[in-house]
């Protein structure tokens, strides 16, 4: 009678134990997570406000082209009058304002070219700051928890093996459905924003 006592309760102890391994088992596993993926390089190719910056990036580097036009032909000027001076009285002047006009005109165009590329940095940081901003509303709004950067690959441009390698091996996204792809949703969100923002 002990000895069947005994192993009912140690029947009943290893059931206890299958259960709590079980549930411990069950507890390891997480939920599933609903990813997406966003095409970073189409959404910047569809927002509006990317068109319109690249309008006023235009004009900006036309307006500078002109100022650099305007100041040539003021050096060529003083060039010229300088030819004319040539072996009288006050060219050494006239030299060192042509001297200054050309330092001038480098240091402009030097300084002209480092804040165009700034202001163009500081446009691609605050627009994709937005984006970001975006594709978060999007997904919560979707229910997704994670979103992945997806790549354009329309075809590889390169005869590069080493290039084509590269290029593959930093895909981050090798296939999703359609149906988790935010791209559109995004750019939707971002172009209303602007429209209503103008």
């Amino acid at each position: 009678m002990k000895f069947r006592n005994i192993t009912i309760l140690t029947a009943a102890l290893a059931l206890l134990l299958i259960a709590f391994a079980g549930v411990q088992a069950t507890n390891m596993f997480a939920e599933p997570t609903a990813v997406a993926v966003v095409d970073i390089q189409k959404v910047f190719d569809g927002l509006k406000e990317r068109v319109s910056l690249d309008a006023e990036d235009k004009t900006s580097r036309e307006a500078l082209q002109q100022e650099a036009k305007l100041r040539q032909e003021e050096i060529q000027a003083l060039q010229e009058e300088l030819k004319m001076l040539e072996g009288q009285a006050g060219t050494d002047q006239k030299q060192d304002e042509l001297q200054m006009k050309a330092i001038q005109y480098q240091a402009w165009g030097k300084f002209m070219q480092q804040k165009q590329a700034s202001d163009a940095a500081l446009n691609i940081e605050q627009l994709y700051r937005k984006m970001l901003k975006a594709i978060d509303l999007v997904a919560t709004e979707g229910g997704y928890e994670l979103v992945l950067y997806k790549e354009t690959i329309d075809r590889m441009n390169t005869a590069d093996i080493q290039q084509l390698r590269l290029q593959i091996f930093s895909r981050k996204v090798l296939y999703n459905s359609p149906t988790i792809d935010l791209t559109n949703q995004v750019i939707q969100r971002m172009n209303n924003q602007y429209d209503n923002a103008r």
